[in-house]
Formats: structure tokens, C-alpha cells, sequence
């Protein structure tokens, strides 16, 4: 029976099975840019970072982060935020690091961030021409200019986390998710509690964001307890926020955990590039149901007729048990609606793989290869191309102990035997592009330029033989990676296809 660590341990198997790649994507630099305000007169400088997937021509669009205190804040922000999306916890966004101004090289972050005057500064008080400036000014700058798609976040540290909350009371509309790091929401004998409890009394409905972290010396001296208490008992209905404190940090640490925790509340802690489920398309036999197994989560509905869920939909659940002919549809629907993941698999029905008679000129222990040179961005077509070598890959997968150089492809080819009757699920990963064939029949479709980290799976009945195999492979530059896994109906784990269940032409 396939189960939730069955799964977790297939897919930490191809993980150690791979070989290890350290390539990524081409990082965008960071792009200086500024504006002159003419609600502030003055010049704004900004920091402007592009997600690394953006192509000039390309009709792609995605969220807009305004980042405060800019100059500082960035750089840590954008990097937490890049590992994040390395695990594919948040899709790519740009990142927009607002500057501050320096007159006489004072900081006029008092002037911008504060709704009003307070001790020890002269010049602070003008929060509200600073939300107009980003209304007015810099968000349609950043429209117009820049791929944007409309949804915008604000994040603020100390200061610029009391401004997040303002905006939030005054201007909600400006933007979807509102990160306050560390804020100092008793300031001015707690102003903005105050503001707060008279907003919300006449904000039945808020759908927004709102993320508070703290180091915890500072939860009750700087009033985030006290806002606390309030959002429970007056925050609006569709108001997702969350309060968090973290011990042994000081104000400025405090921001790495904010971050990382605080980007993670707002895109749900999902994979946001699929959903996982395996297998994840297949051939089924009439009557003969298949278990699917996935990572339910709240807010995971599926169809197997091929419509789009809705919330309204059939929930998910760990374990779904499907009859072909099927369709199955999942989708993530946010409650933030900040994201928008699906996935979709099919499953025909067909008949058992036939096995064929045992040819007289195999021999067990490996298969056959194919080795070109070339450089491809998709798997050529093997017909076309002349081989430069020949042999016998015994360590099957092993496609490092074939190759050259870098630009290369190879063909596998020979026969799996098959010593018991019935579904079988394989699994393949590889970096770049692979195809699985079983008795001739395209099962794993992997081609393209990738990196691993994309198990692909597909449930298969096989009847007790030999049965024609094949891999197709291709790489670029770096490190070459192939693995294949597989789960017959007497393991209770996915492992990988031994060596001796191959068999190769002599």
C-alpha cells in the first residue's frame, strides 16, 4: 500500500540518486532607478529587482513588493526571498526597495514613516503625503514601466512596520499583504491602537494580509501584544493576519525570521509551482482502481472529469483511489488569493502490456547505449543523428560514466523483466530532458531544459515478462543527472529498478 512516508521516501530516494547539480538561472541584477516626486519635491531613489524568469518579450506579469528603508533592507529581503523561491514556496515577484532621503545627512524617515509630530523630531508627521507619493506616484511608475500584474505588497521594519500598519487603516486598498517587522505600535500613546479599533468598527470586511512579528523583549513595551488583543477581538471577517514573537532576537535580527516566516504565511507554505501526486498519469485496466497518493493541505479540492474545482468541489484527501477513464484535476484555492496552483493528470483505460518471448541474444545486467554529440534544447530525433559511440551501461543510470564532454545525448535501449503481474508506477528526474518507453509506448514525457527536482510518474500494468525499455536522454552544460525509480505490487516502497532486471542485446 502506497502511504504518506512511501511517498516521502520515493521522493528523498531520487534525491540520492541524482547526481548532484549546483547550475541555477541567470540572476537579473538589481537596477537603480528613481523618480521626482511632486508631492514630496524631491528625487526618490529606488532599487528595483526583476524576477530571474523575466524576459523582455514576454507577456508574463507578477506581484510588486514595496520594500521601506530600502537602502538596507533589500538586500536581506531579496535574498531570503530568492532561497524561498528556490524551494518553490513563492512564485517570482518584483522587488521594489524604496530609498530614503538624507537632508544634511539626516535620515527623513521620521517625516515619511510617522502620521504625526513627536519628540526629539522636527521634521515628522507626513505619513500621509508618503502614502500619497506611492498611490500617486511611484505605483503607477512602477505600472507603467515594469511587468507588474496589479497585486501589490508592503513591507515595513520598526518604523517602516508602524507605516505598513497605517496604510493598512488608512489606505487598505494600495496593497494585498502588509509585513510589519518589529513596528513600535505604542507610539505617540498608542496612536495607532487607537486608530485601529476605530477603523475596524466600521470595516466589517477587510480582505487583506497582515503579518506582525516581534522579538519578543520588545511584544508588550512597543503595544504588539496590545494589537494583538485587538485584532482578535475587532479584526475584520476576511482579514488574514497573524502575530508572532520569536525569542533571543534582537530588533534588527528579528527581521531574517519575520521575512522568511512572514512570506510563507502569505503564499500558505505550498509549493507554488505544483502540486504533488504520483503516480501523476497512467494506464488503468476496467474495474482495476489505482491508488493516488498526495499532500493534502486545507483548501485542496479536486474533479476527475476534467472540469476546473471549485470550492464547492470534492476536498482532497492523503489517499484517492481512481477508475479510468479519469481526469484528475487538483486546485489550490486561496483564501488570500495570491496564488493560483493546479495540476492535472489523465488516466485511459488499456490493456496489460503484453509481454514478449525471451530473445535468444540477451544477457542479463545492463542495457544498451547510444552516445551523440550536439547541443539541444530538446531531445533530437535519434533517427537523424549519428552515433559516436557504442557499449553496454551496466550501472544503468550511471550516465556520467558514458559521457565526453558537455552537449551530449544517449539512447538506452534493451529489455525489463517484469517476474510478477500487475500495476507497476515508475518515477524519473533527470537534468535536461528525458523520455521513458515501454514497449514502445511514451510513458514519461521530461524533455526540455531543466534542472532536477521534477519527479514525473506514470502507473503502468505489466503482465510477467520481458518487456522492450528505453530511455532517452539528453544534457547541456554541467553535470549530468538521470534516475529512475519504481514500485511493483509486492514493494511497499518505491526503490530503484535494479541492475539485474535489465537485460541488453550482446
Amino acid at each position: 500500500m502506497l502511504n504518506k512516508i512511501t511517498l516521502i521516501k520515493l521522493l528523498i530516494i531520487m534525491s540520492l540518486i541524482l547526481s548532484a547539480v549546483n547550475c541555477s538561472a541567470q540572476e537579473q541584477a538589481e537596477n537603480k532607478d528613481s523618480i521626482y516626486s511632486n508631492i514630496l519635491k524631491e528625487q526618490r531613489d529606488i532599487r528595483v529587482k526583476l524576477p530571474d524568469e523575466y524576459r523582455p518579450d514576454s507577456n508574463d506579469k507578477y506581484e510588486v513588493i514595496y520594500i521601506t528603508d530600502g537602502e538596507w533592507n533589500m538586500g536581506l529581503f531579496s535574498y531570503i526571498y530568492n532561497f524561498l523561491k528556490g524551494e518553490n514556496f513563492v512564485p517570482p515577484v518584483i522587488m521594489v526597495g524604496v530609498e530614503n532621503t538624507y537632508k544634511n545627512n539626516v535620515n527623513m524617515r521620521d517625516r515619511d514613516f510617522l502620521p504625526g509630530q513627536t519628540a526629539g523630531s522636527t521634521q515628522a508627521g507626513e505619513a500621509d503625503r508618503f502614502i500619497g507619493f506611492l498611490k500617486n506616484e511611484l505605483i503607477p511608475y512602477i505600472n507603467s514601466k515594469y511587468p507588474s500584474n496589479g497585486v501589490n505588497s508592503l513591507y515595513g521594519h520598526s518604523l517602516g512596520g508602524l507605516f505598513a500598519m497605517y496604510v493598512l487603516l488608512k489606505n487598505p486598498e494600495l496593497f494585498n499583504t502588509y509585513y510589519c517587522a518589529d513596528p513600535d505600535f505604542a507610539w505617540k500613546d498608542n496612536f495607532i491602537q487607537r486608530l485601529a479599533i476605530n477603523r475596524f468598527k466600521n470595516t466589517p470586511e477587510l480582505d487583506k494580509t497582515l503579518w506582525i512579528a516581534a522579538n519578543e523583549s520588545n511584544l508588550i513595551s512597543s503595544g504588539i501584544s496590545a494589537m494583538d488583543s485587538i485584532l482578535k477581538e475587532k479584526a475584520p471577517k476576511r482579514l488574514y493576519w497573524k502575530t508572532i514573537s520569536y525569542e533571543y532576537e534582537t530588533h534588527r535580527s528579528v527581521r531574517l525570521k519575520c521575512i522568511y516566516d512572514g512570506l510563507k504565511f502569505a503564499y500558505e507554505g505550498i509549493n507554488v509551482e505544483k502540486l504533488e501526486y504520483h503516480p501523476m498519469n497512467g494506464i488503468l485496466l476496467k474495474d482495476k482502481p489505482v491508488q493516488v497518493l498526495l499532500h493534502s493541505c486545507p483548501n485542496l479540492y479536486y474533479t476527475l472529469d476534467g472540469t476546473e474545482p471549485l470550492a464547492t468541489s470534492n476536498r482532497a484527501v492523503e489517499e484517492l483511489y481512481i477508475s479510468g477513464p479519469a481526469v484528475l484535476k487538483l486546485k489550490y484555492i486561496s483564501p488570500k488569493k495570491k496564488i493560483d496552483v493546479n495540476s492535472k493528470g489523465a488516466f485511459e483505460i488499456g490493456e496489460m502490456f503484453a509481454a514478449v518471448s525471451k530473445p535468444d541474444n540477451i544477457e542479463n545486467g545492463g542495457l544498451n547505449y547510444k552516445y551523440y554529440e550536439g547541443k539541444w534544447e530538446r531531445l533530437p530525433d535519434f533517427n537523424m543523428v549519428k552515433p559516436v559511440n557504442t557499449g553496454i551501461l551496466d550501472s544503468v543510470f550511471n550516465v556520467e560514466s558514458i559521457r565526453k564532454g558537455n552537449n551530449f545525448a544517449c539512447l538506452l535501449t534493451g529489455y525489463l523483466k517484469i517476474e510478477k503481474e500487475g500495476y507497476y508506477i515508475f518515477g524519473m528526474d533527470s537534468t535536461d530532458g528525458s523520455r521513458l518507453f515501454i514497449n514502445n509506448r511514451l510513458l514519461i514525457d521530461h524533455d526540455g531544459l531543466h534542472l532536477r527536482g521534477r519527479l514525473e510518474t506514470f502507473v503502468v500494468p505489466l503482465q510477467k515478462g520481458f518487456h522492450p525499455f528505453c530511455i532517452e536522454y539528453f544534457r547541456q552544460d554541467g553535470e549530468a543527472s538521470l534516475g529512475l525509480i519504481y514500485r511493483g505490487p509486492d514493494m511497499s516502497e518505491a526503490e530503484p529498478v535494479p541492475t539485474d532486471l535489465f537485460y541488453y542485446e550482446k
